[in-house]
């Protein structure tokens, strides 16, 4: 199959005497474009008599007797002087400058055209006559082989200053049935495609096309000029598929230059609302590139021009070409003509600026005038000031399905969209539902947890890469996002923080405890769990014969009282006896046995029924005293969907994320007594003998189990040769998303998202895909914060970071500390391989023989293999700096990289095996650890070594560059001793760049046989802000708890803020401590002010029939009072439902029933207040009274949440209505108010209305327990 379509693409240039010469040629010349693919390479007038004597032979090339168009092609390309990256092989062309036949895929290739005709014959047999023209393009994969090109021919005449028009149109090369025809075109002029014309490689002017579907184009200085026109071809929203083939016209201009004209003077950018002028730039002769940025929150822009006063009858155009990444192309492409001299128009409104930058050309001039063109980047700024949350997951476990027969579970809340649910059935059959569309002001949010849950990781995102804290219900931030959940009921707040600090809001989140039922436990007499053991959710668990020699093993199982076991059915022979099984010990023979039954958990549900838990039982026996006790497989080439498939043999842990975890039952030590430090292998199968063309790196990962638990005490990653690397992405994450079966030449498709804004589909057209993980596939891992959903699957850990060459792309050569990765293949027995010692493979020819390539390898450096041996000291924590760690019990290996090898399609480390460190190879006393580098010196400057002490070959210090200085210069000076700098095997390297943050740069020394010494620089740009910033952290820090004596360390601190710069300011990591120091002193020591009675009776003390309101809760006594006044009720019977938001029109229509219901004018008073509402009078009755106003465009909002802020605007109105006096009061420290409010704002909080805490967040929705307070505050004058 692939051979046919590589057959159909090339065509002609493929095609080798498969018909009959035509005729010889006769003396003359003839036209030969060649076409590349946004570029005419070259435009040749060829001789015939000399082209036919060119040997092309010697390129490569099999023809018949010339002049063919081989010989045309290959003298045109002599002419231009690129016969160096011409390739040829037998009679088709393969390759002209970097356009490679079969790259970047099947479909692309040199195709030709001979007097618009598509041959019958190849290039190598096609004979020439005088006047002939050859065309020769490059095809890039457009489904139907479209080609195009303008209608009025490839050369032009005209003169200086005379208008040339260009019309481009298209046909369908039709490979199978169009051979040796003419061929017939049509318009090019559809909404699939965008031209982008350019006159001798610059881009020219607009409008690009006209409504009649061509362009005028004028020159202004004589001699040969080419016409191209970029063709992009759409689909669907606007992305772009491939490229056409580049129409080209060659013009040969003559007359007199014309004179340049400055036509344009000026440019306006304003903003699209309101005219608010950004910026006005003024035009500078013999510039024609401008730049400026817009303010974040600018989201449309709109460009004005101002005409030169001495120009004549000009006009000028201009539109919005393409973004950034050239993946969204204008469309309505029209340019506007200014319309008289000296005055400003509106070319184009509305600019949209969603890729952050767009860049725009101009252009003006006259009959008598140069064409001038300009070009105009206006850029986004990057950051935000909004801190809303983009999503919120809430993870529970590592399967998140429900565990009753209700919808119970928000697994993935995606704030302002769609909740997503999913559930299993009284069947056991899993299934998901969608909520109703929340409103993406909501702040609170509760999450239903399995009865078994003791820890929950909440994981929120904000938007536009803003930051979060997550807070415990004691205002004690949590040290990590997996936090401990031992109660029936938990509260987190998430306080979030915008990309630019300016906005902040905070979030609830309310955990609630299910009742119980599950599986509960299991054990076996003569072995051990599958880690982690009994996990609420997975429907499959496996156990582990250690001890070999048993016969038969037992297995204890324990479930929720209340609940049945039985084996395999429900029948009462099945069923177990106090929760036991005795079976057969599994034996191995020729590979690993397993002993498989499936336990049903039955229990009886509210109404009755059955509700049945299949778990799938897995009882294997152990050898070599390690178990693979994890195992995933993400969507790839390869992937298996049964983890026992992978335990002794190949695993191919596929695309990025795969991993499988083995535990050592005896932990593997951290042995002084090892050469070069080494303490286990990981063995793959890297690509041999081209050992540097190809790289499948595996991370590798190890744990502790010094409680004994059999559970991993914390992950740590081996820092391999690429893992301070610029490229490498230490926090990557990647979700798949199945997506069907979308045609037949794939099985699957499944597309990937993943966190640095990249996306793709695992399978490409060079293969097929194995699918997506069934659900027997458990991902077990906390670490890498894996989420498992049918269809859904997210992985994150350390990604190595690709690099490209030509089509295909790979994982950079590692030199050390990663699985599958030449040189490597370390087979036990062989000897040790010193992974320090450059093998200075560079130097062994990669073509040789598998044979040669071996014995080379074994005569220069004693060993074919190098590199996969494993020292635990290179173990680092989350940030880069290295961990002693004496020994290990467990080691993950992980796929640490996300491409797409084009024909390949590989991304698949393979893992052959895991052993410790031989034996015999250990020494008898311990092989010492290497010194020190001599010398490290930097920029010039010698680090001062003596004051760096090494522990266990481990250490990291601190360096500060010079002021002024941005990169560092390293050299090592070692003497004899092996030195690994970076990622490489040198002494001396320049890092161009050290940001603001640092750079961390790890220098290795290692000597003979001795464990290496391991240094970890930190490398610091020098800065006076951090040293201030430091200074007010420290003020802040000394604060402490506030109390009434707290004044003077808050108003020090407070002085010594606000002295800082923007920009020290915003290095301050305390800031909120200081606010919150700040409200805490504001509350101790505000006065009382009198508050308003207008109701003076008290709550009764009889019993609300809410039970959602205790009373303890805050608002108990306010939603008492209102329900027994009939101010307020429930949601329910047996609900109030205190954390709902109250709409605009509710709290209206609350103070109108408080009046009596009074007749109102009935006035239509705002044009979204229909008649006929529940609040229609009411919002009547305070449009009248002046107790609420609306918005400015005429509109009421009755259906939007009300805020805090207009909750007291709306109550201090009220009270005005009601003939109480108001008063301007202070606002507290803290408080965040929008300027229309801070008057009303104030007088709530001295009334008690509002509290300190809701002031600093005042434009935050107020939920009915808030609201229920506030009336309750302001009718009783109870403050709170």
């Amino acid at each position: 199959m692939k051979k046919r379509i590589l057959s159909l693409l090339l065509a002609l240039v493929l095609i080798v005497g498969l018909l009959p010469t035509v005729a010889l040629a006769s003396s003359g010349s003839v036209d030969v474009y060649i076409i590349g693919r946004d570029e005419l390479i070259t435009y040749q007038k060829v001789d015939l008599d000399e082209a036919a004597k060119i040997d092309v032979s010697s390129y490569g090339a099999v023809t018949g007797e010339g002049p063919t168009a081989m010989h045309a092609i290959v003298a045109a390309l002599r002419e231009a002087n690129m016969l160096n990256t011409f390739g040829c092989t037998g009679g088709y062309i393969s390759q002209i400058g970097d356009l490679v036949a079969g790259q970047p895929n099947y479909m692309s290739g040199w195709m030709y055209k001979l007097n618009n005709v598509f041959p019958d014959v190849g290039v190598a047999e096609s004979s020439l006559t005088d006047g002939d023209e050859i065309v020769l393009f490059w095809e890039q994969g457009v489904d139907g082989q479209q080609y195009c090109q303008f209608k009025e021919g490839r050369k032009a005449a005209v003169k200086t200053g005379e208008a040339l028009t260009l019309t481009p149109e298209m046909t369908l090369l039709d490979v199978e049935n169009g051979l040796g025809k003419e061929l017939t075109f049509v318009p090019a002029k559809t909404d699939k495609l965008s031209f982008f014309v350019y006159v001798d490689g610059e881009l020219y002017k607009e409008p690009l096309l006209n409504s009649k579907g061509n362009v005028s184009v004028t020159f202004a200085t004589p001699g040969r000029h080419v016409v191209t026109a970029k063709v992009v071809y759409k689909v669907g929203s606007g992305a772009i598929e491939s490229y056409l083939t580049l129409p080209v016209c060659v013009v040969d201009v003559a007359g007199d230059p014309l004179p340049t004209s400055g036509a344009l003077t000026k440019l306006i950018v304003q903003k699209s609302s309101g005219n608010e002028v950004l910026q006005e730039i003024p035009i500078v002769e013999g510039v024609r590139d401008y730049y400026m940025e817009v303010p974040y929150e600018v989201r449309t822009c709109k460009i004005q021009g101002v005409l030169d006063e001495t120009a004549t009858a000009n006009k000028a155009s201009m539109a919005v070409l393409y973004t950034t990444k050239m993946e969204n192309p204008a469309s309505g492409m029209v340019g506007m003509p200014l319309s008289r001299k000296g005055n400003p128009v509106n070319c184009i409104n509305a600019f949209y600026l969603g890729d952050n930058e767009i860049m725009v050309s101009l252009s003006a001039g006259d009959a008598t005038h140069a064409v001038t063109s300009y070009m105009l980047h206006v850029y986004r700024a990057e950051s935000s000031p909004n801190a809303q949350l983009n999503a919120l997951d809430v993870k529970l476990g590592d399967d998140e399905l429900c565990k009753s027969a209700e919808v119970d579970q928000i697994t993935t809340m995606s704030i302002g969209v769609h909740l997503k649910l999913f559930y299993q059935k009284k069947d056991g059959s899993t299934a998901s539902c969608v909520t109703t569309k929340p409103d993406a002001t909501a702040r609170d949010y509760t999450v239903y947890v399995p009865y078994e849950t003791e820890q929950v990781e909440i994981l929120p995102t904000v938007v536009d890469k803003g930051t979060y804290t997550l807070v415990d219900d004691s205002d004690n931030v949590c040290d990590s996002s997996l936090v401990d959940f031992k109660g029936d009921t938990a509260t987190y707040f998430i306080d979030t923080v915008s990309s630019n600090g300016q906005g902040k809001e905070r979030y609830t989140l309310t955990l609630v405890r299910r009742p119980n039922f599950a599986l509960t436990g299991a054990s076996i007499d003569c072995g051990r769990l599958w880690l982690p053991g009994v996990v609420p959710g997975y429907n499959k668990l496996s156990l582990y014969v250690t001890d070999t020699e048993a016969e038969k093993y037992t297995a204890t199982f324990t479930a929720t009282p209340g609940t049945k076991l039985y084996i395999d059915s429900i029948a009462e022979e099945n069923l177990l006896s106090n929760g036991k099984v005795t079976r057969p010990t599994p034996h191995l023979n020729n590979g690993a046995r397993t002993d498989e039954f499936t336990l049903l958990v039955v229990g009886e549900l509210a109404d009755g029924s059955a509700y049945v838990r299949k778990v799938k039982i897995n009882v294997e026996e152990s050898q070599k005293g390690m178990e693979m006790v994890e195992f995933l497989s993400v969507p790839s080439q390869h992937m298996v969907q049964e983890p026992e498939d992978t335990v002794y043999g190949n695993a191919y842990l596929s695309a990025f994320g795969g991993y499988m975890t083995l535990y050592f039952k005896d932990p593997i030590k951290n042995d002084p007594n090892n050469p070069y430090g080494l303490d286990f292998y990981v063995n793959g199968n890297p690509q041999f003998p081209n050992v540097w063309s190809f790289s499948e790196p595996a991370q590798i990962y190890v744990a502790q189990d010094k409680d004994g638990d059999g559970e991993p005490d914390k992950w740590y990653a081996l820092a391999g040769s690429e893992h301070y690397e610029d490229t490498t992405i230490w926090d990557y994450e990647i979700t798949y998303t199945d997506e069907g079966t979308p045609s037949a030449n794939r099985q699957r498709k499944v597309r990937w998202d993943d966190n640095q804004g990249n996306t793709g589909y695992v399978c490409g057209l060079s293969s097929g895909c194995s699918g997506f993980p069934s659900t027997k596939v458990q991902a077990l891992n906390s670490r890498y914060r894996t989420q498992y959903q049918p269809g859904v699957l997210t992985v994150g850990g350390i990604l190595i970071g690709p690099i490209k060459s030509q089509n295909m792309i790979y994982a950079p050569i590692t030199i050390f500390g990663y699985g599958d990765c030449y040189p490597a293949s370390q087979t036990v027995g062989q000897g040790a391989s010193n992974p320090y010692r450059d093998p200075g493979l560079s130097s062994i020819d990669s073509s040789l023989s598998e044979e040669d390539w071996e014995k080379a390898m074994t005569d220069q450096y004693g060993t074919t293999s190098h590199g996969d041996g494993m020292d635990i000291s290179w173990a680092v924590d989350e940030d880069g700096n290295p961990v002693y760690l004496d020994e290990i019990s467990f080691v993950r290996t992980m796929s640490a990289i996300n491409v797409d090898s084009g024909i390949f399609s590989e991304k698949s480390p393979e893992i052959f095996d895991f052993e410790r460190f031989p034996s015999d190879e250990r020494r008898e006393q311990p092989v010492g650890i290497s010194d020190l580098p001599d010398q490290i010196v930097i920029n010039g400057k010698a680090v001062d070594l003596s004051k760096i002490h090494p522990v266990n070959g481990q250490a990291t210090a601190t360096v500060y560059l010079a002021e002024g200085e941005e990169s560092a210069a390293i050299t090592v000076e070692a003497g004899d001793r092996n030195v690994i700098l970076g990622n490489r095997y040198r002494k001396s390297y320049t890092y161009e760049t050290v940001s603001e943050n640092g750079r961390l740069v790890r220098i290795i020394t290692q000597d003979g046989e001795k464990a290496p010494n391991i240094l970890v620089l930190h490398i610091q740009r020098y800065s006076e802000d951090h040293a201030a910033a430091g200074a007010v952290e420290d003020l802040i820090d000394a604060i402490s708890e506030v109390t009434l004596d707290s004044g003077d360390a808050i108003k020090a601190a407070r002085e010594a803020y606000d002295a800082l710069t923007d920009e020290q300011k915003e290095l301050v990591g305390n800031y909120q401590t200081l606010l919150d120091a700040e409200a805490r002193y504001e509350e101790l020591t505000r006065p009382s002010v009198p508050g308003i009675s207008v109701a003076p009776s008290k709550p009764s003390k009889g019993t609300l029939p809410f039970a959602d309101v205790g009373k303890n809760d805050d608002c108990y006594d306010a939603v008492k009072y209102l329900y027994e006044n009939e101010i307020m009720n429930g949601t329910s019977a047996t609900q109030f439902s205190p954390n709902a938001e109250l709409t605009r029109g509710m709290v209206v229509t609350i103070l109108y029933r408080m009046e009596g219901e009074p007749f109102t004018l009935g006035s239509k008073s705002f044009s979204d207040v229909k008649a006929g509402r529940y609040y229609s009078e009411a919002v009547e009755w305070a449009a009248e009274n002046g107790i609420v106003n609306g918005f400015t465009d005429g509109t009421f909002k009755p259906d939007q949440a009300v805020t805090r802020e207009q909750l007291a605007s709306i109550l201090r109105r009220y009270a005005s209505f009601s003939g109480i006096a108001t008063y301007d009061a202070e606002l507290p420290a803290n408080a965040s108010v929008s300027n229309w409010a801070k008057k009303d704002v104030a007088w709530a909080y001295a009334e008690g209305i509002l509290t300190s805490a809701q002031t600093a967040a005042a434009a935050k929705n107020a939920n009915r327990a808030e609201v229920a307070m506030a009336i309750y505050a302001y009718l009783t004058g109870t403050a709170r």
